[in-house]
């Protein structure tokens, strides 16, 4: 039955659609949705087309347009018109102008890629005609403002990239990012605000949002801003960070937290990912000042039952040693990438083979100090290599000491308690309250005492 459908689509659309692909060079092709649906798509990309496809007649189920990687410079005027496109890809022309009388010519729209185009400007009234919209990519343009309002229309937006214009001074001075005169709607899960130059925003330019995913990459911020404890991915890589705390990431639902490429992160501090109980994957990578990861960045890892994390990479960084306390969470996990650090590899270094499993990039986990062990492969050790040491040792050498510390705090107690209760004190204690029907009198007996 779905056979027979598709090839009444194909027969039904096969003139029009076969000359026309032929005659602009374009690559169609059909395929069958899981709900016996057809779906007709054409990809004229890389044609040096300067103007779209004269479309005039096309199957009833076309859908998808690709006029990428061409020399189109106007969505304006034309005869191209569809009642059924929902994706229209544009990126990579050379775009300078869009027009609200274009996007009215394809009501059902849903998809728009303009990326890696020319614009400088959109005109306030271009998007009424495009309510259906559920995905805008303005990224890699030369927008400088934005016009008042501009997508107020657009209700249904589900993802919005503006990355890598030039926008950021204006959205600065913006109430935040739910100012009328921007008009984006409350209900936006997804933005990219990747490499727009922004150096501070309003405290609570995102809290009243209810952002899942946004990208702060490549601007310039000192602080990791207030966000809406709906955001479940993060992506902050980039921006002038010199220490990560746990007053900047407070979000329970956050699952992915990328912080890569940070110039000037010195340190990870205690309890820095403490309130991220729902993260699962956590990148820490290539911040060549980075030597400080505090012993307890996650809290104490006696029990760490409560924590999702799956996956943590810390490859390229400055970090040279890691607390064996570690050891128990990195081997639970499914993923752990520590490769391209200048690690010291003494006894307290011998517990990375222990997660040998789970480690990515093996073989670019090496000594960095003594200089006579330098670009050894951790893995790969042996007791000649350390001969005081044994795999493990650290680790044992740390429960030794927690031992040790455990006993002396028990002696101090029992000194304490002795001196109190059976010392020069005794009398003190016993008599602190006068009368014998008070219910405080210590009665002792001369049989409790031992010698």
């Amino acid at each position: 039955m779905i056979n027979l459908l598709l090839l009444i689509a194909l027969l039904g659309g096969a003139s029009c659609s076969q000359d026309l692909c032929q005659q602009e060079k374009c690559l169609c092709g059909y395929n069958m949705y899981k709900n016996t649906k057809t779906h007709f798509s054409m990809d004229c990309s890389e044609n040096e087309f300067d103007t779209l496809p004269n479309i005039k007649e096309m199957p009833e189920h076309f859908d998808e347009l690709d006029v990428s990687q061409n020399n189109i410079k106007l969505l304006t005027k034309g005869s191209f018109a569809s009642a059924t496109l929902k994706v229209l890809i544009a990126n990579h022309n050379e775009i300078t102008e869009v027009s609200m009388e274009f996007l009215k010519r394809i009501p059902n729209l849903k998809h728009l890629d303009l990326s890696h185009n020319h614009l400088k400007k959109l005109d306030a009234k271009v998007f009424q005609a495009a309510t259906s919209l559920h995905h805008l990519d303005l990224s890699f343009n030369k927008l400088s403002t934005l016009q008042d309002g501009l997508f107020k229309p657009v209700k249904t937006l589900q993802f919005l990239d503006l990355s890598y214009n030039n926008v950021g001074s204006y959205l600065m001075n913006l109430k935040d990012l739910h100012d009328p005169k921007l008009g984006i709607t409350k209900d936006l899960p997804n933005l990219k605000l990747n490499r727009l130059n922004i150096t501070d925003l309003p405290t609570d330019f995102f809290t009243n949002s209810s952002l899942i995913y946004l990208s702060l990459d490549d601007n310039r911020l000192k602080e990791i801003p207030k966000l809406p404890y709906t955001i479940q991915y993060l992506d902050l890589s980039g921006n002038l960070f010199t220490t990560l705390n746990v007053k900047h990431l407070n979000y329970h639902k956050l699952k992915k937290l990328r912080l890569t490429r940070l110039p000037l992160l010195e340190k990870i501090e205690k309890y820095a990912f403490y309130n991220l109980q729902d993260l699962e994957f956590l990148y820490i990578e290539n911040c060549p000042r980075l030597m400080d990861f505090n012993d307890m960045a996650f809290g104490a890892l006696v029990d760490h039952e409560g924590l999702k994390l799956k996956s943590i990479s810390l490859a390229g960084n400055a970090l040279n040693r890691l607390n064996t306390t570690y050891y128990h969470l990195f081997n639970d996990l499914e993923r752990v990438d520590l490769s391209n650090n200048p690690w010291i590899c003494d006894c307290d270094i011998l517990w990375f083979k222990l997660i040998k499993n789970k480690l990515m990039n093996k073989n670019s986990v090496r000594c960095a100090l003594p200089s006579k062990l330098r670009n050894s492969s951790i893995l790969t050790l042996t007791e000649r290599d350390l001969p005081k040491c044994t795999v493990g040792s650290g680790w044992n050498t740390h429960k030794v000491l927690v031992s040790i510390i455990a006993v002396l705090c028990a002696m101090l107690v029992a000194i304490v308690a002795y001196i109190i209760y059976l010392g020069p004190f005794k009398s003190v204690v016993q008599n602190k309250f006068v009368g014998t029907q008070s219910p405080y009198t210590v009665v002792v007996r001369e049989d409790m005492i031992t010698t």
